[in-house]
């Protein structure tokens, strides 16, 4: 996490923006267990002790929610530069390979903050859904239904989605899978290519056991303005819904 924090300084303008950031916020791990990610990343060399940190709950939609809820507190002149980071590392990084090192297999610490942990409801559960493999193929179900095309021609459609996606990695040098593929490729079931859960096969689905992090600063134009280098492009973040940060009284 420090060095995309680092990284996505240097491609804004220079790493001395760490240090005058209004907030940080993380995404939180799966791989490793940190009581305040936010604010070990904010102590960091090169970062700004004491300012406004947050974080989600679990979930594959915390990163976005993480950046509407930034999104907005720029909006509402709240803030004016918020990091956003997030990281996993299931790689065994002691040196002792007997050692458990993962969050998955250590099991749930004493000091888990909220009450998502289970990472499902009991409704959910009643009905089976348990795990994101359940999920969002009911999710994904129900868009196919919503579209009115018949079930080659939606999957071919989010099969070009997510060769759009590979198309994408294949040119970040940081990317875990670097090879491009078809949209065929993609939705076609196959030895390499196993199907998952109705109607994604093994293309369609991210990778847990990544060693990643990423990293976004999310300003406003002002602010942008100020430490960017001139006639740079910038991507300006347009819409989102979401609700205000609960007050902490």
């Amino acid at each position: 996490m420090q060095e995309a924090s680092r990284q996505a300084a240097r491609t804004a303008g220079s790493e001395t923006l760490l240090s005058r950031l209004d907030g940080i916020m993380v995404v939180r791990t799966l791989s490793r267990h940190y009581p305040d990610p936010a604010k070990q990343l904010a102590q960091a060399p090169g970062g700004r002790p004491g300012i406004h940190p947050g974080r989600p709950g679990s979930g594959g939609n915390s990163p976005q929610t993480l950046i509407n809820l930034a999104a907005g507190m720029i909006a509402r002149n709240e803030l004016d530069s918020v990091l956003i980071a997030g990281a996993e590392t299931y790689i065994q990084r002691g040196p002792d390979p007997e050692r458990v090192e993962s969050a998955l297999f250590l099991g749930i610490p004493a000091d888990y903050p909220g009450d998502d942990r289970i990472g499902s409801t009991p409704l959910e559960n009643q009905h089976g859904m348990e795990h994101p493999m359940q999920g969002f193929p009911l999710f994904e179900t129900a868009l196919w239904a919503a579209s009115g095309l018949d079930l080659n021609a939606y999957l071919m459609k989010i099969g070009r989605m997510w060769s759009a996606f590979s198309q994408t990695a294949s040119t970040h040098p940081f990317a875990w899978t670097r090879s491009p593929k078809t949209p065929e490729e993609i939705i076609t079931p196959g030895p390499a290519n196993r199907p998952v859960a109705f109607p994604y096969t093994k293309f369609m689905n991210s990778f847990v056991t990544v060693d990643q992090g990423a990293a976004v600063l999310l300003m406003s134009e002002a602010a942008a303005k100020a430490c960017s280098e001139k006639n740079r492009q910038r991507s300006i973040f347009s819409a989102a819904a979401m609700p205000r940060i609960p007050s902490a009284s």
